[in-house]
């Protein structure tokens, strides 16, 4: 997930959901690892915004390393890995593991709770 820092990041991250846009028919967007990595100059790691990796539960621990090793190689001290305590039985198991890899990547924590969007209305808002 980014998150923009300013403005500045608002319109890197505007110019990052065009180009993943472009690539697709209405309604779909398609980025890759490389988009960011190593695509134009000015998106590269996207200067302007904060990285948040949310990890999948289901995910083994070699891919949740992988992918915290990524984001730190990518984004530097803008990333972290979200926590979301949801109530599962598992929350203490996924603290754990999460805390392994910030403590091998050195990434930080952050609390996350699942939050997609807020809408004024309920009725005009989706749901996953």
């Amino acid at each position: 997930m980014l998150i923009a820092r300013h403005r500045d990041g608002y319109g890197d991250l505007c110019e990052l959901i065009t180009l993943a846009r472009l690539r697709c028919a209405k309604g779909q967007y398609r980025l890759t690892v490389r988009d960011l990595d190593s695509g134009p100059q000015a998106l590269r790691g996207v200067p302007g915004c904060h990285a948040l990796l949310i990890p999948r539960r289901e995910d083994p621990p070699e891919l949740l390393m992988a992918q915290a090793r990524w984001l730190q190689a990518t984004f530097a001290e803008r990333a972290a890995i979200a926590v979301e305590l949801l109530l599962y039985a598992d929350d203490t198991l996924l603290v754990e593991r999460l805390d392994a890899v910030a403590g091998h990547t050195g990434l930080p924590l952050v609390a996350a709770g699942d939050v997609l969007m807020h809408c004024a209305r309920a009725s005009r808002c989706r749901t996953r």
